[in-house]
């Protein structure tokens, strides 16, 4: 049996539409690994794949760099700079560690996905001497159409060589910051150096294919990608997990329920956001379901309007929502799309603009605010927005009917399957 390893680095946003793509490989008669953190493991082997450790995470390491997350900007450019910097300098003492780990996880394989945590996965690759799919969550690929949506803003002007050169800036970001050590590591395999420049010149070669785990109803495919270069459509994990008693019998007792869930926030930020939330709920007569982080504690007395939870099953829940607030994940983003309620975004970094801006694009989320700008009143206002325009709740139906008739994870299996036969 032909042997398949996904490389998954990140949150679980970032590994759980692997795990969906690689239960379909695995139906399609492959031995499929899912190398990635401790974390994870339960989820991995829960699902029936087999698991590899690859440690540590360096996505994990961004909430070590004091008292703000780095890659994110909260509007001090210093401190932001200093997380950033003290990111940079954690990661370079242990990427040979995380690399050296998915090389063992690799061994054997006849081929390897990686996506963009992961875009190292070429050196792993190149290693072991198998190819490497590139298989992303977010586009990747430059276009004119939009600038990257790993920059932490909402929007440059329109100018397509601006929009592509935005590209090759994040490219270098992704690169340079590592490249010592990355070929350090790549000396100790006896790999020659990676070029300075043209790191990722093999995406735009023409046997270079590669996957987008998202759909063209939300992102229109641009007419300035390359042909072997595709949006399958969304790879949705099926999950039948039902929630524990107390999530369902809340939900049960309140039909004007929104969810709330903005990823891991500085101890500092999360008392002013639960007190944002509370009003804004008080305002429109609704309750809510947020999601904490194990590592956060609910304020003590609990606010009378919110269920706070550790782990909250999206498939199940969302649907019961009349909102959904979040952070603009990918991960999350796309189980909001899938469950055809209206959404109201407030991105912290990275691709959570791009999402935000998309899902507003579409019509089923009012104008994004960046969490360091959200307070009750705007928070209010929003919400009052997706409650009571009738036109965010028709496209929010309009939009999950048309993921329906997808098919992402076996779009990309049978691409998968056509290049390992090659």
């Amino acid at each position: 049996m032909i042997r398949i390893t996904l490389l998954a680095s990140g949150t679980r946003g970032d590994v759980q539409p692997y795990i969906a793509l690689g239960l379909g490989l695995n139906a399609a008669g492959y031995a499929v690994t899912l190398a990635t953190h401790a974390t994870f493991r339960s989820l991995v082997e829960r699902s029936g794949l087999h698991f590899a450790l690859i440690e540590p995470n360096p996505t994990a390491l961004m909430m070590q760099s004091g008292e703000q997350m780095a890659l994110t900007y909260e509007g001090n450019a210093v401190r932001a700079l200093q997380a950033s910097l003290s990111y940079w300098r954690n990661t370079q003492a242990c990427f040979g560690e995380l690399l050296d780990s998915a090389w063992q996880a690799c061994r054997g394989s006849a081929a390897i996905i990686a996506g963009l945590p992961t875009l190292w996965g070429m050196d792993v690759a190149a290693a072991l001497q198998v190819p490497c799919i590139w298989a992303f969550l977010q586009p990747f690929t430059r276009t004119s159409n939009f600038a990257h949506p790993m920059l932490p803003f909402t929007a440059l002007p329109v100018w397509p060589r601006l929009h592509q050169a935005s590209y090759r800036a994040v490219e270098w970001a992704a690169w340079l910051p590592w490249r010592a050590a990355i070929n350090q590591w790549r000396g100790n395999h006896g790999l020659p150096p990676a070029p300075m420049h043209g790191r990722y010149r093999p995406l735009y070669q023409p046997n270079t294919t590669v996957l987008y785990g998202f759909s063209r109803h939300i992102v229109p495919t641009p007419q300035d990608w390359p042909p072997n270069h595709h949006s399958t459509g969304y790879w949705f994990l099926d999950q039948t997990t039902a929630p524990n008693a107390t999530l369902r019998d809340y939900v049960a007792q309140h039909p004007r329920l929104i969810y709330v869930g903005v990823g891991s926030m500085q101890p500092s930020q999360t008392s002013g956001f639960i007190d944002s939330v509370s009003q804004a709920l008080a305002a429109n007569d609704t309750w809510a379901v947020m999601l904490l982080p194990s590592h956060q504690q609910p304020p003590i007395p609990t606010p009378p309007r919110i269920l706070f939870v550790n782990e909250a099953p999206h498939a199940w829940l969302f649907p019961h929502m009349r909102v959904i607030v979040h952070h603009g994940g990918a991960g999350t983003t796309a189980a909001a799309f899938q469950a055809g309620q209206p959404q109201f975004i407030t991105p912290i970094a990275a691709d959570q603009f791009f999402w935000a801006n998309r899902a507003h694009a579409i019509g089923v989320s009012p104008p994004p605010i960046p969490l360091r700008q959200l307070n009750a009143n705007n928070l209010s206002a929003a919400l009052a927005q997706c409650l009571n325009n009738p036109t965010f709740q028709q496209q929010a139906k309009t939009i999950s009917q048309q993921l329906s008739n997808d098919n992402g994870v076996q779009a990309a299996v049978k691409k998968i399957t056509s290049l390992i036969k090659n």
